[in-house]
């Protein structure tokens, strides 16, 4: 559904949003959103501090009970396909950082289907009479 974005906000395009009432960890965190052109979410990604990577854990485990195995289970990234859509963490040690991303697959495709589109009318305009 429809995310409520000021006006004049870019398609396909992270935004950065406030999104109250998360719990911890994710209350420290900042976001970004990615809408098409409905305002239909197709991407959300969020940094969360997280210094001693306990929070990657409990989050890890948190899909593990509801979602059981993982796509992908490496030791820093993990990867979690639910019904076509996905849910990507990663412990990024060094910045002492959780990076979450809920990605929705079809929007996903139609972002890059009109990126495709539009640059194939940018080729033809640059091509015109040639």
């Amino acid at each position: 559904r429809p995310f409520p974005l000021p006006k004049g906000h870019l398609v396909d395009a992270p935004v950065p949003v406030e999104l109250p009432s998360l719990p911890e960890p994710f209350t420290d965190g900042s976001y970004e959103l990615t809408v098409g052109p409905d305002a239909e979410p197709i991407k959300l990604e969020g940094k969360v501090p997280d210094g001693s990577g306990e929070d990657f854990a409990r989050v890890r485990a948190a899909l593990q009970a509801k979602y059981g195995a993982a796509m992908k289970n490496g030791r820093r990234h993990v990867v979690y396909r639910v019904n076509g859509n996905f849910f990507v963490l990663r412990r990024l040690a060094g910045l002492q950082e959780l990076n979450i991303s809920v990605i929705d697959a079809g929007a996903e495709r139609a972002m890059k289907g009109r990126a495709e589109e539009a640059a194939q009318r940018k080729f033809e305009e640059a091509t015109q009479g040639l």
